[in-house]
């Protein structure tokens, strides 16, 4: 099996050493199946859409794992970076593109920022909900659990261990 993890800065482990990232973990838990890590800091859902083809559809994934939500929600000169209906459009059209892969779709974390950040993250994290249950597809909530950050928004080695232990299973049943 080959998985990809698809994301912002939260796939990527940014601000962790690379044995900390949840993809890491992902992929000790998974020692047959190759796990790409194709998570970028700073990346968007528009963002993520320009390098799908090179850094996903290229490798012919059968499981896709998309995380993404954390900074399409940021403010950037007064508007969100990436509107509510068109992370959800960049959203399905991940999914879309995806074809083969079977897919899951990964909620974030509650950021530990400013209330209007974490009222919106949330509101980022309801699409996320809606565009897995419009299409059928598994989802891990983050949102709930407790993960510990470094920031305010990204996590610490800890937080990337209750990322792994959540998203393991989810990729497991999928392999079965």
């Amino acid at each position: 099996m080959k998985v990809i993890a698809f994301g912002d800065s939260i796939a990527s482990g940014q601000y962790v050493s690379p044995q900390h990232a949840w993809v890491t973990h992902l992929g000790l838990a998974l020692p047959d199946d190759l796990v790409m890590n194709a998570g970028y800091s700073g990346d968007t859902t528009r963002l993520a859409l320009e390098r799908m083809h090179h850094d996903v559809s290229a490798h012919q994934p059968d499981i896709l794992i998309v995380q993404f939500g954390l900074n399409d929600c940021n403010v950037w000169d007064g508007q969100v970076r990436v509107s509510f209906e068109g992370f959800r459009s960049n959203l399905a059209e991940i999914v879309a593109r995806a074809k083969l892969a079977r897919t899951v779709l990964v909620t974030n974390h509650r950021p530990n920022r400013t209330t209007d950040y974490n009222a919106r993250a949330r509101s980022y994290n309801r699409i996320i909900r809606l565009v897995a249950s419009a299409n059928g597809l598994p989802l891990v909530d983050m949102e709930p659990l407790e993960v510990p950050l470094l920031d305010g928004i990204h996590p610490a080695p800890d937080g990337h261990r209750a990322y792994a232990d959540a998203i393991i299973p989810a990729v497991k049943a999928l392999i079965r």
